[in-house]
């Protein structure tokens, strides 16, 4: 039986993470002392660990996290750094949330473990909201801000609607580096809405082989039909120069943004007619008044299982979710082998691509149940 406990968080904070730490807490609390890490992987190498009472996490949705979190890229150093911590500390097991960078993480530090003979149990909870983790029907995460794009951007065209006259071409970028979850849920709020607006286009890092000339006959279809266009892309659609927008560097990866005011700026050139390109930033991850109860379940369980499998012994895992019912939502839980999704994307698959109206119905039936009505309290 483990004596003492760490629970992080790398990454990027979603609305519904906490709830999954609480979660798990609340199931070692019992008979573990729980420590949080504060400050993600950077404060594992530096030992930064503090007692975790429930008064600390909260179990509603809520932006942000208060043990804090960051990125870093690891190297072998950095990686028996933590586990120098975690033995000096007496650490019995490492609980982080996360997506498949710190799923690798976590891994490798399991396997630092098992070569000094430690018996140091490491256990993944799930959490991105770009939904492209492995061994998930969704990641705790997604469903809040999926909830959001597709009640957001169906507006903002109702906006552009009303300023068509004056700004004829609107382009919405969506956080997604390498993957189009969340700008596929944004083209999938207009058949929620049942109205005569639609996505022109849903640009996405899985189409990023849609040649430019096929852009601009779209937006040019579009001006035609209706005297307006509007576009969804996701950050990571490699527009040309796109890049040189936002050069910011994030540990060891260049952050994006900014495809969608070059987008628009080369269609302005090309048509001659004002375009707008709006940035849709972290608001995606921290607007908690949009969080979705299936996410906020989803989250609770993850966490909860998590707390359960380091009681069970378990290592090297990740709490996964498996779909066994949507009308309601109904998963299971399964220990996921941090082997099988650490460092690997899961892309949208193509029968999701928002390219057509039959593909975009099909994801709403697998999108709907997350983010129906509902905010979990």
């Amino acid at each position: 039986m483990p004596r003492s406990v760490v629970l992080g968080l790398a990454g990027a904070p979603t609305v519904v993470v906490e709830a999954s730490l609480r979660a798990c807490r609340d199931v070692l609390a019992q008979c573990c002392d729980v420590q949080g890490v504060t400050g993600g992987p950077r404060g594992l190498m530096e030992g930064a660990f503090t007692p975790l009472g429930g008064a600390r996490l909260s179990s509603v949705p809520v932006a942000g996290c208060q043990l804090g979190s960051g990125r870093h890229a690891m190297t072998p150093l950095g990686i028996a750094s933590i586990v120098d911590q975690l033995e000096a500390s007496r650490i019995d097991a490492l609980v982080l949330a996360g997506g498949n960078g710190t799923m690798a993480l976590l891994e490798a530090v399991d396997a630092e473990s098992r070569s000094r003979n430690l018996g140091l149990r490491t256990i993944g909870i799930p959490k991105t909201i770009d939904n492209d983790l492995l061994g998930v029907d969704f990641s705790p995460g997604f469903g809040s801000a999926a909830r959001y794009l597709a009640l957001t951007i169906p507006s903002i065209a109702r906006d552009q609607l009303a300023m068509s006259s004056m700004e004829p071409i609107r382009v919405v970028e969506t956080m997604g580096r390498g993957t189009g979850w969340l700008a596929a849920a944004g083209a999938a709020g207009f058949i929620l809405e049942k109205s005569e607006l639609v996505a022109d286009l849903c640009l996405i890092p899985e189409s990023s082989n849609m040649p430019i000339p096929e852009i601009f006959d779209a937006v040019e279809e579009a001006l035609s039909a209706r005297s307006r266009a509007f576009i969804i892309c996701s950050e990571g659609f490699p527009f040309p120069s796109s890049r040189d927008d936002y050069r910011a560097i994030n540990h060891s990866t260049l952050l994006l943004g900014g495809v969608a005011r070059r987008l628009a700026r080369a269609l302005q050139a090309e048509f001659g007619r004002s375009a707008r390109g709006e940035v849709l930033g972290t608001q995606q991850r921290s607007s908690h008044t949009f969080a979705s109860a299936a996410d906020c379940e989803c989250a609770r369980l993850t966490g909860e299982w998590a707390g359960r499998y380091v009681l069970e012994g378990r290592s090297g895992v990740m709490a996964g979710t498996r779909r066994v019912g949507s009308d309601p939502l109904a998963l299971a839980i399964d220990p996921i082998p941090l082997a099988d999704v650490a460092s690997l994307t899961k892309p949208l698959p193509k029968e999701f691509w928002p390219v057509d109206s039959q593909r975009r119905h099909h994801f709403i039936e697998w999108l709907w149940p997350i983010i129906s009505p509902g905010v979990s309290g």
